[in-house]
C-alpha cells in the first residue's frame, strides 16, 4: 500500500489520514490489492471516491461513471465557492446554505466554455443536472455522511477543513476557468 514509509511519514501522523487508510484496508476485499499512494491528495482521491460510492450503494442509487463525475464536480464546486466566500471553518449555517448553493451553481455554469451562448434548452439541461445531483448528494449525505459531515436544512459542513481544501484543489485542477484564478478582493487585502 505504501511504497516508502519515509516518503509519507508526516501523513501517518494525522489522525484523519490514519482513519482513511483504515477505511481503505477494511473496504478492500482480500482478493484485491490495496491502492498505493505517496501524497495526501492521492489518498483523498481514492477515499472520497470510495466514500461517495459506498453511500450511493447503501442508498440503492445506481449511477454511471459520467454521473459519478458530475457528483464529484458539484462537491468540488461547492468547496471552491466556500473558499471564495472565505468560509474557512468548512461549514455553512441555515440562512447561508441556499445563497451558497446559488453562487456555486453560477460558478458551475461558468465552468462550461461558452455557457453564455448556450441555447435555453442546453442551459435547462445543466440546471436540471445540477439540481438532480444536489438532491442525490443531500439524500446520501443525510443518511451516510460520506464526503460532508452534514447536509441538512440547518447545516452544510465538510468532514474537515482538509477535505474541503482537497475538493477546492480538485476543482482548481479539473474545472477552474481563467476568471476563477483572478485574485478576489479578499486576496487583494492580504
Amino acid at each position: 500500500m505504501v511504497p516508502n514509509r519515509r516518503e509519507i511519514q508526516d501523513l501517518l501522523r494525522v489522525p484523519d489520514v490514519l482513519r482513511m487508510i483504515r477505511g481503505l484496508i477494511e473496504e478492500t476485499p482480500d482478493d484485491q490489492t490495496l491502492p498505493t499512494f505517496t501524497r495526501r491528495g492521492d489518498l483523498y482521491l481514492e477515499t472520497s471516491r470510495r466514500m461517495l460510492r459506498r453511500a450511493l450503494d447503501q442508498e440503492g442509487i445506481r449511477v454511471d461513471a459520467d454521473r459519478f463525475r458530475q457528483l464529484r464536480r458539484i462537491i468540488s464546486t461547492i468547496a471552491f465557492q466556500m473558499m471564495l466566500d472565505e468560509n474557512y471553518n468548512y461549514a455553512v449555517e441555515a440562512d447561508a446554505i441556499e445563497d451558497l448553493l446559488e453562487r456555486a451553481y453560477q460558478l458551475f455554469c461558468k465552468s462550461f466554455q461558452n455557457y453564455a451562448h448556450f441555447p435555453d434548452r442546453q442551459r435547462g439541461e445543466i440546471y436540471q443536472r445540477w439540481h438532480a445531483c444536489v438532491d442525490v448528494l443531500k439524500k446520501i449525505e443525510l443518511s451516510h455522511r460520506s464526503v460532508v459531515e452534514a447536509w441538512t436544512d440547518e447545516t452544510l459542513s465538510f468532514r474537515s477543513r482538509k477535505m474541503m481544501e482537497w475538493y477546492t484543489g480538485y476543482y482548481l485542477a479539473n474545472y477552474a476557468t481563467v476568471p476563477d484564478l483572478k485574485p478576489t478582493e479578499a486576496a487583494a487585502r492580504v
